[in-house]
Protein backbone atom coordinates (compact mmCIF):
# COMPACT_ATOMS: atom_id res chain seq x y z
CA UNK A 1 0.00 0.00 0.00
CA UNK A 2 1.31 3.45 -0.92
CA UNK A 3 1.25 5.73 2.13
CA UNK A 4 2.74 8.78 0.37
CA UNK A 5 0.37 11.75 0.33
CA UNK A 6 -0.27 13.71 -2.92
CA UNK A 7 1.66 16.65 -1.45
CA UNK A 8 4.74 14.47 -0.83
CA UNK A 9 4.69 13.02 -4.33
CA UNK A 10 5.33 16.41 -5.95
CA UNK A 11 8.02 17.80 -3.64
CA UNK A 12 11.53 18.41 -5.06
CA UNK A 13 13.83 15.40 -5.06
CA UNK A 14 16.50 17.37 -3.18
CA UNK A 15 14.20 17.51 -0.15
CA UNK A 16 14.46 13.75 0.22
CA UNK A 17 18.24 13.31 0.42
CA UNK A 18 20.63 11.65 -1.99
CA UNK A 19 19.43 9.92 -5.16
CA UNK A 20 21.25 6.84 -6.46
CA UNK A 21 20.71 6.23 -10.17
CA UNK A 22 21.51 3.05 -12.11
CA UNK A 23 21.91 3.30 -15.89
CA UNK A 24 21.05 -0.12 -17.29
CA UNK A 25 21.62 1.06 -20.86
CA UNK A 26 25.21 1.89 -19.88
CA UNK A 27 25.58 -1.58 -18.34
CA UNK A 28 24.49 -3.19 -21.61
CA UNK A 29 26.80 -0.91 -23.59
CA UNK A 30 29.76 -1.85 -21.40
CA UNK A 31 29.05 -5.54 -21.93
CA UNK A 32 28.95 -5.09 -25.70
CA UNK A 33 32.18 -3.05 -25.64
CA UNK A 34 34.03 -5.70 -23.64
CA UNK A 35 32.61 -8.46 -25.81
CA UNK A 36 33.86 -6.70 -28.92
CA UNK A 37 37.38 -6.40 -27.48
CA UNK A 38 37.35 -10.05 -26.40
CA UNK A 39 36.96 -11.05 -30.04
CA UNK A 40 36.02 -14.69 -30.62
CA UNK A 41 36.20 -15.51 -26.90
CA UNK A 42 32.87 -15.72 -25.09
CA UNK A 43 32.22 -12.84 -22.70
CA UNK A 44 30.70 -14.01 -19.41
CA UNK A 45 29.74 -11.73 -16.51
CA UNK A 46 30.64 -11.69 -12.83
CA UNK A 47 27.43 -10.81 -10.97
CA UNK A 48 28.39 -11.78 -7.43
CA UNK A 49 27.37 -9.60 -4.50
CA UNK A 50 23.81 -9.08 -5.80
CA UNK A 51 25.10 -7.88 -9.14
CA UNK A 52 27.81 -5.74 -7.50
CA UNK A 53 25.13 -4.24 -5.29
CA UNK A 54 22.89 -3.04 -8.12
CA UNK A 55 20.25 -5.77 -7.87
CA UNK A 56 20.81 -9.21 -9.38
CA UNK A 57 17.48 -9.41 -11.20
CA UNK A 58 17.78 -6.23 -13.23
CA UNK A 59 21.50 -6.71 -13.84
CA UNK A 60 21.29 -10.24 -15.27
CA UNK A 61 18.20 -9.48 -17.35
CA UNK A 62 19.98 -6.49 -18.87
CA UNK A 63 23.13 -8.49 -19.56
CA UNK A 64 21.12 -11.35 -21.03
CA UNK A 65 19.42 -8.99 -23.48
CA UNK A 66 22.89 -7.73 -24.42
CA UNK A 67 23.93 -11.29 -25.27
CA UNK A 68 25.42 -12.73 -22.07
CA UNK A 69 24.73 -16.42 -21.43
CA UNK A 70 27.31 -17.34 -18.77
CA UNK A 71 27.33 -15.88 -15.26
CA UNK A 72 29.70 -16.21 -12.30
CA UNK A 73 28.32 -15.91 -8.76
CA UNK A 74 30.01 -16.37 -5.40
CA UNK A 75 27.88 -18.93 -3.56
CA UNK A 76 24.90 -21.27 -3.71
CA UNK A 77 22.36 -18.70 -2.55
CA UNK A 78 23.25 -16.40 -5.43
CA UNK A 79 23.09 -19.32 -7.86
CA UNK A 80 19.61 -20.23 -6.62
CA UNK A 81 18.44 -16.63 -7.04
CA UNK A 82 19.84 -16.49 -10.56
CA UNK A 83 18.30 -19.83 -11.53
CA UNK A 84 14.87 -18.54 -10.46
CA UNK A 85 15.32 -15.82 -13.10
CA UNK A 86 16.65 -17.96 -15.95
CA UNK A 87 16.18 -21.68 -16.75
CA UNK A 88 19.25 -23.81 -17.54
CA UNK A 89 18.87 -23.37 -21.30
CA UNK A 90 19.12 -19.58 -20.95
CA UNK A 91 21.97 -19.22 -18.46
CA UNK A 92 25.06 -21.19 -17.47
CA UNK A 93 25.94 -20.53 -13.83
CA UNK A 94 29.36 -21.04 -12.22
CA UNK A 95 29.76 -20.88 -8.43
CA UNK A 96 33.16 -19.38 -7.61
CA UNK A 97 33.26 -20.46 -3.96
CA UNK A 98 33.26 -24.06 -5.11
CA UNK A 99 31.84 -27.11 -3.40
CA UNK A 100 31.13 -27.10 0.31
CA UNK A 101 30.73 -30.53 1.98
CA UNK A 102 27.40 -32.21 1.07
CA UNK A 103 26.45 -29.34 -1.28
CA UNK A 104 26.56 -31.37 -4.50
CA UNK A 105 22.84 -32.32 -4.61
CA UNK A 106 21.79 -28.68 -4.15
CA UNK A 107 24.02 -27.55 -7.02
CA UNK A 108 22.82 -30.34 -9.28
CA UNK A 109 19.19 -29.52 -8.53
CA UNK A 110 19.58 -26.06 -10.07
CA UNK A 111 22.09 -27.09 -12.77
CA UNK A 112 24.82 -24.87 -11.31
CA UNK A 113 28.47 -25.64 -11.99
CA UNK A 114 30.93 -25.60 -9.08
CA UNK A 115 34.39 -24.12 -9.56
CA UNK A 116 36.48 -26.83 -7.91
CA UNK A 117 39.71 -25.65 -6.34
CA UNK A 118 40.93 -28.47 -4.12
CA UNK A 119 41.56 -32.19 -4.30
CA UNK A 120 38.83 -32.77 -1.73
CA UNK A 121 36.26 -30.87 -3.79
CA UNK A 122 37.16 -32.78 -6.93
CA UNK A 123 36.92 -36.12 -5.15
CA UNK A 124 33.51 -35.29 -3.69
CA UNK A 125 32.13 -34.00 -6.99
CA UNK A 126 33.46 -37.02 -8.92
CA UNK A 127 31.87 -39.37 -6.40
CA UNK A 128 28.54 -37.56 -6.74
CA UNK A 129 28.73 -37.42 -10.54
CA UNK A 130 29.36 -41.16 -10.75
CA UNK A 131 26.18 -41.87 -8.80
CA UNK A 132 23.85 -39.11 -9.99
CA UNK A 133 23.11 -36.84 -12.90
CA UNK A 134 25.45 -33.89 -12.39
CA UNK A 135 26.25 -30.76 -14.38
CA UNK A 136 29.80 -30.13 -15.60
CA UNK A 137 32.30 -28.46 -13.30
CA UNK A 138 35.16 -25.98 -13.63
CA UNK A 139 38.67 -26.56 -12.31
CA UNK A 140 40.39 -23.56 -10.71
CA UNK A 141 44.19 -23.38 -10.97
CA UNK A 142 46.13 -21.02 -8.72
CA UNK A 143 48.84 -19.56 -10.96
CA UNK A 144 50.12 -16.99 -8.48
CA UNK A 145 47.26 -15.24 -6.72
CA UNK A 146 47.55 -17.56 -3.70
CA UNK A 147 43.83 -17.58 -3.21
CA UNK A 148 41.43 -20.34 -4.26
CA UNK A 149 42.65 -23.01 -6.64
CA UNK A 150 44.92 -25.99 -7.14
CA UNK A 151 48.66 -25.42 -7.24
CA UNK A 152 50.32 -26.40 -10.55
CA UNK A 153 51.98 -29.28 -8.71
CA UNK A 154 48.65 -30.57 -7.42
CA UNK A 155 47.25 -30.34 -10.93
CA UNK A 156 50.11 -32.43 -12.34
CA UNK A 157 49.46 -35.09 -9.70
CA UNK A 158 45.74 -35.11 -10.45
CA UNK A 159 46.17 -35.45 -14.19
CA UNK A 160 48.54 -38.33 -13.54
CA UNK A 161 45.74 -40.03 -11.60
CA UNK A 162 43.28 -40.11 -14.50
CA UNK A 163 40.68 -42.04 -12.55
CA UNK A 164 40.07 -39.00 -10.33
CA UNK A 165 38.24 -37.28 -13.19
CA UNK A 166 36.44 -40.36 -14.50
CA UNK A 167 32.68 -39.97 -14.64
CA UNK A 168 32.71 -36.17 -14.30
CA UNK A 169 32.74 -33.56 -17.05
CA UNK A 170 35.20 -30.67 -16.83
CA UNK A 171 33.68 -27.80 -18.81
CA UNK A 172 36.17 -25.06 -17.95
CA UNK A 173 39.73 -24.61 -16.72
CA UNK A 174 40.27 -21.22 -15.10
CA UNK A 175 42.67 -19.05 -13.14
CA UNK A 176 42.71 -15.44 -11.94
CA UNK A 177 45.20 -12.66 -12.63
CA UNK A 178 46.73 -10.82 -9.68
CA UNK A 179 48.18 -7.75 -11.43
CA UNK A 180 46.16 -7.30 -14.63
CA UNK A 181 45.59 -3.62 -13.87
CA UNK A 182 49.38 -3.13 -14.12
CA UNK A 183 50.03 -4.14 -17.76
CA UNK A 184 53.83 -4.15 -17.44
CA UNK A 185 53.93 -6.15 -14.22
CA UNK A 186 55.99 -9.32 -14.77
CA UNK A 187 53.42 -11.34 -12.83
CA UNK A 188 51.05 -11.19 -15.80
CA UNK A 189 53.43 -13.07 -18.09
CA UNK A 190 54.40 -15.47 -15.34
CA UNK A 191 50.78 -16.39 -14.67
CA UNK A 192 50.06 -16.66 -18.38
CA UNK A 193 52.93 -19.13 -18.82
CA UNK A 194 51.79 -21.24 -15.87
CA UNK A 195 48.21 -21.25 -17.12
CA UNK A 196 49.24 -22.31 -20.61
CA UNK A 197 51.08 -25.28 -19.09
CA UNK A 198 47.89 -26.25 -17.25
CA UNK A 199 45.77 -25.86 -20.38
CA UNK A 200 48.02 -28.32 -22.23
CA UNK A 201 47.07 -30.98 -19.69
CA UNK A 202 43.35 -30.70 -20.53
CA UNK A 203 42.91 -31.37 -24.24
CA UNK A 204 39.91 -29.60 -25.80
CA UNK A 205 38.73 -28.14 -22.47
CA UNK A 206 37.72 -24.44 -22.71
CA UNK A 207 39.93 -22.11 -20.67
CA UNK A 208 39.45 -18.75 -18.94
CA UNK A 209 42.06 -16.40 -17.46
CA UNK A 210 41.10 -12.77 -18.12
CA UNK A 211 39.11 -10.61 -15.73
CA UNK A 212 38.14 -7.01 -16.59
CA UNK A 213 41.70 -5.68 -16.81
CA UNK A 214 42.87 -8.96 -18.28
CA UNK A 215 40.82 -8.28 -21.41
CA UNK A 216 42.92 -5.17 -21.99
CA UNK A 217 46.15 -7.20 -21.85
CA UNK A 218 45.46 -8.57 -25.32
CA UNK A 219 44.23 -11.64 -27.14
CA UNK A 220 46.94 -13.86 -25.66
CA UNK A 221 45.13 -13.64 -22.33
CA UNK A 222 41.60 -14.21 -23.66
CA UNK A 223 41.56 -17.97 -24.32
CA UNK A 224 37.96 -19.24 -24.75
CA UNK A 225 36.08 -17.16 -22.19
CA UNK A 226 36.66 -13.84 -20.39
CA UNK A 227 35.08 -12.93 -17.06
CA UNK A 228 34.69 -9.15 -16.63
CA UNK A 229 33.31 -7.86 -13.35
CA UNK A 230 33.97 -4.28 -12.24
CA UNK A 231 34.35 -2.97 -15.82
CA UNK A 232 30.76 -3.95 -16.59
CA UNK A 233 29.63 -1.56 -13.90
CA UNK A 234 31.77 1.36 -15.08
CA UNK A 235 35.17 0.54 -13.57
CA UNK A 236 38.30 1.01 -15.63
CA UNK A 237 39.63 -1.91 -17.67
CA UNK A 238 42.21 -0.02 -19.76
CA UNK A 239 44.82 1.75 -17.65
CA UNK A 240 45.92 4.26 -20.28
CA UNK A 241 43.68 6.84 -21.92
CA UNK A 242 40.11 7.68 -21.02
CA UNK A 243 37.91 5.10 -19.35
CA UNK A 244 36.16 3.30 -22.20
CA UNK A 245 33.41 2.13 -19.86
CA UNK A 246 30.27 4.19 -19.41
CA UNK A 247 29.24 5.23 -15.92
CA UNK A 248 26.54 2.91 -14.61
CA UNK A 249 26.09 4.33 -11.11
CA UNK A 250 25.39 7.96 -10.26
CA UNK A 251 24.85 9.60 -6.88
CA UNK A 252 23.32 13.07 -6.60
CA UNK A 253 23.35 14.57 -3.12
CA UNK A 254 22.14 18.07 -2.18
CA UNK A 255 24.56 20.48 -0.51
CA UNK A 256 23.01 21.58 2.77
CA UNK A 257 25.54 24.22 3.70
CA UNK A 258 28.91 25.70 2.69
CA UNK A 259 30.96 27.16 5.50
CA UNK A 260 34.47 28.34 6.35
CA UNK A 261 36.78 26.36 8.62
CA UNK A 262 39.62 28.10 10.44
CA UNK A 263 43.18 26.80 10.46
CA UNK A 264 43.55 24.45 13.41
CA UNK A 265 39.82 23.84 13.83
CA UNK A 266 38.50 20.29 13.89
CA UNK A 267 35.61 18.39 12.34
CA UNK A 268 33.74 15.18 12.97
CA UNK A 269 32.96 13.02 15.96
CA UNK A 270 35.99 12.80 18.21
CA UNK A 271 37.49 15.82 16.42
CA UNK A 272 39.36 13.33 14.27
CA UNK A 273 40.15 15.74 11.42
CA UNK A 274 42.12 18.96 11.86
CA UNK A 275 42.27 21.62 9.17
CA UNK A 276 45.83 22.62 8.28
CA UNK A 277 44.73 25.77 6.45
CA UNK A 278 41.66 27.96 5.93
CA UNK A 279 39.16 25.79 4.09
CA UNK A 280 35.65 25.78 2.69
CA UNK A 281 33.53 22.83 3.78
CA UNK A 282 30.43 21.60 1.97
CA UNK A 283 27.98 19.55 4.04
CA UNK A 284 25.96 17.02 2.07
CA UNK A 285 23.28 14.54 3.05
Amino acid sequence: MNTTSPQQQHTPASWHGGVLSIDLAALASNYRCLSQHAGPAETAAAVKGDGYGLGLDQVVRTLSRAGCRTFFVAHLGEAEALRRIFPPDDATIYVLNGLMPAMAPALAAIHARPVLGSVEEIEEWRSFANAHSAPPAAIHIDTGFTRLGLSPGELDDLVGANELFSGMEVALLMSHLACADEPEHPMNREQLARFRQAVELFTDTPASLANSAGIALGTGFHFDLVRPGIALYGGRAWVSGENAMQRVIGLDVPILQIRDAETGSTAGYGATYQFERMSKVALVS
